[in-house]
């Protein structure tokens, strides 16, 4: 089993921050990932960002103690809620028995993870509503968005929060022009779903003025007054809502339904050829996903799967455990029309020049083979 360090005490802050991670990667240096930095620190000479080293190629193996050879498999993270699954695949010994030596890489955020997945450097990532990915496939980099890593399922784990003092006059998105609205960045998810949100209840995105603010700022923003209301995340709803400075309005589910936040993203050359090692990780992750919902939204084996959290995207265990847990869908399927919706949105906001076709992209044949084999989820 391998488990990547560099996670520092607190990744957690990093939770749902696929969203964030709108810039241009950065630059690949070669260190081996047990030697990354922790995330938010910067590595010697400068250069920003985890690295990846020149690592064994694809298909390198090593033998365990049994004599049965495992396919290396390096996996982007970015030490957040939504990788609970492949924290537990790990840990639980789900890669291992499927034939896979994986190796957790960690990242600041999914950009980064992009230029390695193409040339080969990773084999899997993450993908999210980010200009990036959509125009990384439009360059020909062929990706593929293979499963689910974080919708919106009905937890209200994030959504829109006014600072207490407004609570009686911001009731919903159509009481927001005029008022300040942090968001972890423009161009990405969370301001993907203001905008829907708004424009459905028959407002102009314009009467709002947008601030962008990292998700562990907005709580002292909103108490201090600087923004009205924020597109928000737990645990820090949770926090705000302890500390009397913030109130729930609507859940990310009200504002944008069904959205799908967060993708497994496969690198070509993890799916040409023999496309063996992708089913099989796909069974695995989606086993690990299945424990975390039965831990966090059921409370089957809730300890035990906190044990696995607070050691990988580390934080307070009685915050994890009172906290809306975000929603990872235990049948993995990606969801293509949010897909398309987020690609459309970025389109008009000239965030991405050029349309992927996603019947090319969105590829559903390893969860057909991951279901074939475990079942839908019950």
């Amino acid at each position: 089993m391998r488990r990547a360090s560099g996670f520092s005490s607190g990744t957690l802050v990093l939770a749902l921050w696929l969203a964030a991670c709108a810039g241009p990667a950065q630059p690949v240096g070669s260190s081996q990932p047990a030697a990354a930095p922790a995330i938010g620190t910067t590595p010697a000479g400068g250069a920003s960002g985890p690295t990846v080293g020149a690592a064994a190629a694809p298909g390198a193996s090593e033998t365990p103690a049994g004599g049965q050879s495992l396919r290396k498999v390096r996996v982007g993270t970015i030490g957040a809620i939504n990788d609970a699954g492949l924290y537990l695949a790990l840990e639980r010994g789900y890669f291992a028995s499927a034939g896979l030596d994986v190796e957790l890489v960690p990242f600041r955020g999914s950009a980064d993870m992009i230029p390695l997945l193409g040339n080969g450097q990773l084999e899997v990532g993450s993908g999210a509503a980010i200009p990036g990915i959509f125009n990384a496939l439009a360059r020909g980099i062929a990706l593929r968005l293979v499963g689910d890593k974080g919708s919106y399922l009905g937890s209200c784990s994030g959504g829109l929060v006014v600072r207490r003092e407004l609570a009686d006059e911001v009731r919903s998105v159509a009481d927001l022009p005029g008022r300040k609205v942090a968001l972890i960045n423009r161009n990405v998810a969370t301001h993907i779903d203001l905008i829907k949100g708004l424009e459905a209840a028959g407002r102009s995105p314009a009467d709002v003025e947008v601030v962008p603010l990292p998700f562990p700022d907005m709580n002292l923003a909103l108490a201090n007054g600087a923004v009205d209301a924020a597109i928000h995340q737990e645990p820090f709803i949770t926090e705000g809502v302890d500390r009397d400075i913030l109130q729930r309005v609507q859940c990310g589910e009200d504002l944008n339904p069904g959205r799908q936040y967060a993708m497994l993203v496969y690198g070509p050359h993890f799916v040409e050829g023999d496309r063996t090692d992708g089913e099989r990780l796909m069974v695995a992750y989606l086993r690990g996903v299945r424990d975390y919902t039965d831990g966090m939204h059921k409370g089957i084996g809730k300890d035990a799967v906190l044990d696995v959290l607070v050691r990988y995207a580390p934080a307070d265990r009685d915050l994890y455990r009172r906290m809306r847990p975000i929603d990872l869908d235990p049948d993995g399927r990606p969801n293509r029309a949010s897909i398309a919706f987020d690609q459309e949105m970025l389109l008009r906001l000239g965030a991405v020049q050029q349309a992927v076709d996603l019947d090319g992209v969105v590829d559903t044949s390893f969860v057909d083979h991951a279901l074939a084999t475990l079942g839908p989820y019950r």
